[in-house]
């Protein structure tokens, strides 16, 4: 057993059938174990010289290991290969993630999105940042429950106060909040709501809000669509962030859609599609808008966005208040 109740067994319990995904620091594999038949993801963690990166690995299964919660992908153990430097993660096995589904119903985006918020909300609550919500990161299972899933980049905000550095090299780029592309520091947990608000729109949509191919790029995108901070979305704290004093925001005229406009009409559009009225389509457009604030302190928590009326009249509310219960006991 490790200092944390997770056992340390061998990685020769499990049958590797196939890879099913490989990074920067390791290989996903779909396995077996060979004593019981469980079908399971196995994840080998490259142990690389650097410090740095073997810190990350640490943290990454100190986070898996603390979090438990039906909206989080699940760490069975870690194995050991035939030395020291091979170590495994055995996780739940999920097949398919946000990505693959692309758009979906109505209907299921709206449950969806519930399952996220209550991830988000109880990951926060754990004193946790993800820093990588994304819609490849994001599994869902065949009864359509949804898994937060790999948290290489997550760690801990225990003793992180106003002055902590953290790198803003975080977060795949169609995913990155504003204050991260002008090199912010000291971000907090927002940057994991406005990835989600993102996510949530591919959803609804089955496109991506914003895709610039640079941060420079994204940012304009970004004002381009949501227009430039203003008295509804203001960015007080824009002159303060690293890169925040050279950016040129451009004026309210030179956007051609000012305010949210273009995004209302993007998501009404994708609405109206499934035949549904227009009010719909201007409440999912308010609920995103909510997340989407310039100001990280001006966005809705993941427990305030759940609250919100575009969320209601259906049962995902009951739902996520019953998760939240059996994650609590």
């Amino acid at each position: 057993m490790s200092g944390n109740g997770i056992r340390l067994n061998s990685v020769r319990a499990y049958e590797r059938l196939e890879l099913i995904h490989e990074g920067t620091y390791g290989r996903v594999y779909r396995a077996r174990q060979i004593e019981t038949g469980k079908v399971v993801a196995l994840k080998r963690i490259k142990m690389l010289p650097e410090v740095l990166a073997r810190a990350t690995h640490m943290r990454e299964l100190a986070v898996l290991g603390a979090l438990k919660h039906r909206n989080v992908v699940r760490l069975y153990d870690v194995v050991y290969g035939s030395s020291d430097a091979k170590i495994y993660a055995v996780m739940e096995y999920v097949p398919s993630d946000l990505h693959e589904l692309g758009r979906v119903s109505l209907a299921r985006a709206r449950d969806l999105s519930a399952q996220l918020l209550t991830a988000l909300d109880y990951i926060h609550s754990q004193r946790v940042m993800h820093r990588d919500v994304s819609s490849s990161n994001i599994l869902v299972d065949a009864d359509h429950v949804l898994k937060v899933a790999d948290f290489g980049l997550a760690r801990f905000t225990d003793g992180l106060d106003g002055n902590a550095t953290l790198t803003p090299s975080v977060v795949t780029l169609r995913y990155r909040a504003p204050e991260l592309l002008l090199g912010s520091t000291t971000y907090t947990s927002a940057i994991d709501v406005w990835s989600a608000a993102c996510v949530m729109f591919e959803m609804f949509t089955g496109e991506p809000l914003f895709e610039g191919e640079s941060e420079l790029v994204h940012l304009a995108q970004i004002f381009q669509t949501l227009g430039p901070p203003n008295d509804a979305n203001p960015w007080t704290s824009l002159r303060l962030l690293p890169d925040g004093g050279t950016i040129q925001v451009p004026e309210e005229d030179s956007c051609s859609t000012p305010s949210a406009s273009s995004m209302f009409s993007r998501v009404s559009a994708a609405l109206q599609n499934d035949q549904l009225q227009g009010t719909l389509a201007e409440s999912c457009t308010h609920f995103l808008l909510s997340m989407l604030q310039y100001e990280p302190s001006r966005r809705a928590t993941p427990k305030q966005a759940l609250e919100h009326a575009f969320l209601r009249g259906s049962d995902v509310t009951h739902r996520t208040a019953i998760t939240r219960i059996q994650s609590e006991e």
